[in-house]
């Protein structure tokens, strides 16, 4: 573990960093720090392993995090974290210079009486399609820049990692004899599948009518929790009623 003060000949290794206290700070980081000692830590990888479990296809995920430093180091090529992506969790994809974050060399190694003493927030849209129960590993490398002198070591690790689907459907439906598919996705949008006039009509669990809808792909209002949506086909005047997730 490792918190305020930490020492230039600090291990190398994994860390739980804690914004304060080593040992009681509530606010905790996983990252690392590396060496130029034989045999010691070059890199270190943050590992996340997601799984849809939903009944749709994910057309991509909004990824955002923080990435926090708790050391001073004085490696001439700075150090970095890269995101990288993985199906399988053996083939993995670098996840682009939206995710690349750099650090420039500091004067010492010094610790820090206040940590963390920088965050740099990332954010961004990662180009992944997952079907219905695939697996999406995500790792974090923290390593030298450039070379492979791993000395002079800065400590820095990732916090407050969020993943948001985007353009996933949130809603979820049974299946009707036309095929109707009614969800809200990523960007607060009722889509209506399956039908070209219809009349929607979002419902609170309470019975409480929030709007009416004719048209597709409508920006629903800023409201959250479970709803009801109530669909008529114009056409063949069949009712369905889907529960959706706002």
């Amino acid at each position: 573990m490792g918190g305020v003060n930490i020492a230039s000949n600090a291990k190398n290794g994994l860390y739980n960093f804690g914004a304060g206290d080593a040992d009681t700070a509530e606010d905790r980081a996983i990252g690392g720090i590396s060496t130029g000692v034989a045999d010691g830590t070059r890199s270190v990888n943050m590992y996340f392993k997601f799984k849809n479990t939903s009944d749709r296809k994910v057309e991509s995920l909004d990824i955002e995090y923080d990435v926090e430093k708790y050391r001073n180091g004085n490696n001439v090529e700075g150090f970095r974290i890269q995101l990288y992506y993985s199906g399988n969790g053996k083939d993995w994809t670098n996840a682009g210079d939206n995710f690349r974050t750099y650090f420039a060399p500091d004067a010492d190694m010094n610790g820090l009486a206040s940590v963390p003493s920088v965050t740099r927030n990332v954010s961004g849209t990662l180009p992944v399609e997952l079907e219905e129960n695939q697996d999406l590993y995500l790792a974090w490398n923290y390593s030298v820049n450039a070379g492979t002198t791993a000395s002079g070591a800065m400590a820095l690790g990732i916090d407050n990692v969020k993943v948001k689907t985007n353009k996933m459907p949130l809603g979820i439906s049974s299946a009707s004899p036309d095929n109707i598919r009614v969800y809200i996705n990523g960007e607060r949008r009722l889509i209506i599948d399956g039908l070209e006039e219809f009349t929607a009509t979002v419902y609170q669990v309470n019975g409480q009518q929030v709007c009416s809808v004719t048209t597709s792909e409508t920006v629903m209002p800023e409201v959250s929790g479970v709803y009801l949506v109530k669909v008529r086909c114009h056409k063949t005047g069949q009712v369905k009623i889907a529960k959706v997730i706002m």
